[in-house]
């Protein structure tokens, strides 16, 4: 029972120091390196766990980080999960996919009083870094609710051109006004009442100008139904592609 007891008292250490060292880290003062050479990894063992330190082999560019306030002790391994196997997968089909060696690619601590833009700088005038940048944090693309509760899996196009990604800019404008020249829209859709101004009301080609106004503009992020390019798109004005034909004949 004791022996239980110091076990579970060790693990709760281990798992606080874990969350602790992980709150401490402030990626907004970091720098991440790739290294073409003079630095390289290996593996250490503490207490029987294996972790990847860094270890610079170059005098030349250790007094180089030295110049500039960087000790080796400040460079952490970015990707301590990545071996030098993963750079290159070949799929089932043959298909070679090749990445770069992340076991390149450090982290360094900006110190306090430092500029990190201009420790980036001359970081990357060192003819041993191939590139030195910001670190940063990132959110997830942006996913519509419609996507648990609607249709947003069968709209197949939306993916094709990448919208998520689009929506992690932009999501629309609320002053933008769009005109759908098809067969009548219906006023009463659930994605698209609050959008019609005018018009053409109607089921004309079997709905499809409902089909295209909704593509473009539907209400999106409100559970229900399809998602729309341009969620914010407030103004929908449609009408009859004969009756628009016929206007500019008359033209």
């Amino acid at each position: 029972m004791k022996n239980k007891l110091i076990f579970l008292i060790v693990c709760t250490i281990i798992q606080m120091s874990v969350h602790v060292g992980f709150a401490q880290r402030d990626p907004s003062k970091e720098i991440l390196v790739f290294f073409n050479e003079g630095v390289q990894r290996e593996a250490r063992y503490e207490n029987g766990v294996e972790t990847m330190r860094s270890f610079v082999k170059s005098e030349r560019l250790k007094s180089a980080l030295t110049r500039l306030g960087i000790d080796e002790r400040a460079l952490e391994v970015a990707s301590p999960t990545f071996r030098e196997a993963d750079t290159l997968t070949i799929m089932p089909d043959g298909t070679r996919l090749t990445q770069a060696n992340m076991t390149k690619l450090f982290r360094i601590r900006v110190s306090e009083g430092k500029s990190r833009e201009e420790l980036i700088e001359e970081l990357n005038r060192l003819p041993e870094v191939l590139y030195a940048e910001a670190n940063g944090t990132t959110m997830s693309l942006i996913v519509p609710n419609e996507s648990f509760s609607g249709r947003y899996s069968e709209q197949w196009a939306l993916q094709r051109i990448q919208s998520e990604a689009a929506w992690d800019i932009y999501t629309g404008s609320p002053n933008s006004i769009i005109a759908i020249i098809d067969g009548g829209v219906d006023v009463g859709h659930e994605d698209l009442s609050a959008k019609i101004s005018g018009g053409v009301v109607g089921w004309g080609w079997d709905g499809h100008g409902i089909h295209v106004a909704g593509i473009a503009a539907a209400s999106t992020n409100n559970s229900r139904g399809i998602a729309g390019v341009d969620w914010m798109l407030i103004y929908i004005l449609d009408g009859l592609i004969i009756q628009t034909m016929l206007a500019l004949i008359m033209l």
